[in-house]
C-alpha cells in the first residue's frame, strides 16, 4: 500500500498547494468531501505577537512602538480562505479513468509594498523626524474578496516504472470587493517645532469596486480562474511536480471608481499620532476639509484586475518504505510577494493514525518561517488536520513573521459505481 498520494493532501497549504488523493487504488470506489479554512498574515516589520495583540484590542506603549523596526522597503501580505470540496473517485468520465472535483471557496486577499520611513512615521510618530524631509519610495497595495466555484478533471497515466498525474480545472469567480492604490513617490517634511507637516504625493491612483455590488446575487464584478498541475512519480521514490493556481481575470462593472490624486497636503497645529493612538484621529477632519483639492480626476468606469496567481515547482523523495516524504519546492506569487519563496519540508505518516510534518522556508515576504502540521485518521473515513506556517511567531520578540493557522476536516464516502 502506497500512502504518499493520501499523504500529499493531508499536508501542505490547502487552497494554495492541495494535491489530489484520488489516484490511489485504496480509494478507487470512494469519494471524499472536505472543509478547510486557513488564515495567514506576513509582514517584514510586524511580528505575530504584535499583530495578535492588536487584533484583541491591546493598547501599546511607546516602548512597544519603538521596538517595531523599519529600516528597508516594507511588505505585508494576508490571505484568509475557506473552501468546501468534493472529489468523485469513480466518475463517468472516460469510463472511470478521469476523476472529477467540484469546489467552492471564499477568499480575502491583500498585499502592500510601502516605504519604510513612512511606516516608521506612522508607528513612532513624527518627533524623531523633526526638521527632516523624508523621500518616500513608490508604494502600492490592494485588498479583494471573491468567491469561486470550480470544476476540475484529473487522470493518471501509468508506465512501467513511473506514473504521470495530470489535473486541470476552470472556475467561475464572483467579485464582491476590490480596492487598490499606487503611489509613484513623494516626500514628507516635519517642521523642527513639530507643529507643521507637509506631505507631497507624486500621482496617486486609486481604484474601487462598485460599493453596491457586495452580494453573490448582485456582484461587483465577474471573472474566471484556472488551476492545473502535472506530477511525475518514479517507482524509486522520486516525485517532481508543477502547479498553477488562481490564474485568471476579474472584470469590475461600470459603477467602479477610479481616482487620481496629485498634490501637497499641509497640516498645522498638531503632530502625527503613532499607530497606537490612531483610532478615529487619523486626520479624518483635516482630510475631509481638503480632500476636494487633491482630486485630479474621479470617474465611474469598468476596469480589470488580475487574480493573485501562484506557481509551484517541487521535488520530493519518498523514504522509509513510502512512509515519509522529504520535499523541496519553490513558490512564487508575483502579486503577493517581492521574491520567490523556497521551502524544505519533511512529512511522516507513521504506523498508526497520527501523522506530523515540519517545514522551514525563506523568501517571500518574511526572511524565514517554520511550519508545523499535525493530523489524525479518526477512523470511519474521517481525517483531521491542524497546521501553521509561522510557528515561531508565538514569541513576543520574534522578528517580522506574521500569523498563520488552518485546519481541514475530510470524510471519505462511498459512491456507487456506474
Amino acid at each position: 500500500m502506497n500512502p504518499i498520494p493520501f499523504l500529499f493532501p493531508l499536508f501542505g497549504w490547502f487552497g494554495n498547494q492541495a494535491r489530489p488523493d484520488f489516484f490511489h487504488d485504496r480509494y478507487s470506489s470512494q469519494g471524499q468531501v472536505s472543509l478547510h479554512s486557513e488564515g495567514n498574515f506576513e509582514s517584514s516589520h510586524l511580528n505575530g505577537w504584535f499583530v495578535s495583540q492588536a487584533l484583541i484590542g491591546k493598547s501599546f506603549s511607546q516602548a512597544d512602538m519603538l521596538s517595531v523596526q523599519a529600516d528597508q522597503q516594507g511588505y505585508a501580505s494576508g490571505r484568509w480562505e475557506t473552501a468546501f470540496r468534493y472529489w468523485g473517485l469513480d466518475s463517468a468520465f472516460g469510463g472511470g479513468q478521469w476523476r472529477h472535483s467540484l469546489g467552492f471557496s471564499n477568499s480575502w486577499i491583500g498585499y502592500a509594498s510601502y516605504d519604510a520611513d513612512l511606516f516608521g512615521l506612522i508607528s513612532r510618530g513624527n518627533a524623531p523626524y523633526a526638521g527632516q524631509t523624508l523621500d518616500l519610495n513608490a508604494g502600492s497595495g490592494f485588498l479583494t474578496n471573491y468567491q469561486t466555484i470550480d470544476f476540475s478533471l484529473a487522470r493518471a497515466f501509468s508506465r512501467t516504472n513511473s506514473t504521470w498525474f495530470l489535473s486541470f480545472g476552470l472556475g467561475f469567480v464572483n467579485g464582491s470587493f476590490f480596492r487598490d492604490a499606487q503611489m509613484q513617490g513623494g516626500s514628507f517634511y516635519t517642521h523642527p517645532d513639530g507643529d507643521e507637516l507637509r506631505l507631497g504625493m507624486d500621482r496617486v491612483q486609486l481604484r474601487a469596486s462598485d460599493p453596491s455590488g457586495s452580494a453573490f446575487l448582485y456582484p461587483a464584478g465577474l471573472g474566471f480562474s484556472f488551476r492545473g498541475s502535472l506530477e511525475y512519480q518514479h517507482k524509486n521514490g522520486h516525485v517532481v511536480s508543477f502547479s498553477v493556481q488562481d490564474a485568471g481575470l476579474m472584470f469590475w462593472n461600470r459603477q467602479a471608481q477610479a481616482i487620481e490624486l496629485d498634490s501637497e497636503l499641509v497640516w498645522s497645529g498638531f503632530a502625527v499620532p503613532n499607530i497606537a493612538e490612531v483610532g478615529e484621529t487619523l486626520f479624518q477632519e483635516q482630510l475631509d476639509s481638503i480632500g476636494s483639492n487633491l482630486i485630479v480626476s474621479d470617474v465611474r468606469r469598468s476596469f480589470e484586475s488580475v487574480l493573485p496567481v501562484g506557481i509551484r515547482l517541487g521535488y520530493g523523495r519518498r523514504l522509509f518504505q513510502n512512509k515519509a516524504l522529504l520535499q523541496a519546492q519553490v513558490h512564487y506569487a508575483p502579486h503577493l510577494m517581492p521574491i520567490p519563496e523556497v521551502e524544505l519540508a519533511f512529512y511522516y505518516l507513521g504506523k498508526g493514525r497520527l501523522n506530523a510534518g515540519i517545514s522551514a522556508s525563506g523568501g517571500g515576504v518574511c526572511l524565514w518561517k517554520v511550519g508545523l502540521n499535525f493530523g489524525v485518521d479518526a477512523g470511519r473515513g474521517w481525517a483531521f488536520q491542524l497546521f501553521t506556517r509561522n510557528a515561531e511567531s508565538i514569541w513576543p520578540n520574534a522578528a517580522g513573521r506574521g500569523l498563520s493557522a488552518g485546519f481541514q476536516v475530510s470524510k471519505r464516502i462511498l459512491i456507487p459505481k456506474l
